[in-house]
């Protein structure tokens, strides 16, 4: 583990929890560029249960594409932050893998942060 993993990794609460969620998502805000932009989309989603079939599911190419008018991330930058985030891949009816997603419910965009 890398010393820039151990620094964001240092006393967050777990995955699985909003609080851990938005902890680490906050982390990736705090990182100007690509990650700043990947959190902002990132902050209208949650991690979905793996094993069901979720039209909201989205590969990392799916990701990036939808971000390219931003950014231009690579496949790779999408899986570290979305396996950092607590995201698992599901594999769909067409043996590709995708990201288990779903909408964060009451979500008003802007900053998960403002008071």
């Amino acid at each position: 583990m890398s010393t820039e993993e151990k620094d964001l990794n240092n006393e967050l609460p777990p995955l699985g929890t909003e609080e851990g969620y938005q902890a680490r998502l906050k982390k990736f805000l705090e990182i100007p560029g690509n990650n700043a932009v990947l959190a902002m989309f990132l902050q209208d989603w949650r991690p979905a249960p793996f094993h069901l079939d979720n039209p909201d599911n989205m590969t990392s190419r799916e990701i990036c594409e939808a971000l390219e008018d931003s950014t231009e991330l690579t496949t790779t930058e999408v899986a570290y932050a979305m396996s950092y985030l607590g995201y698992w891949l599901h594999r769909n009816a067409y043996r590709c893998h995708e990201w288990a997603m779903k909408p964060a419910f009451g979500s008003q965009g802007g900053t998960p942060f403002s008071t």
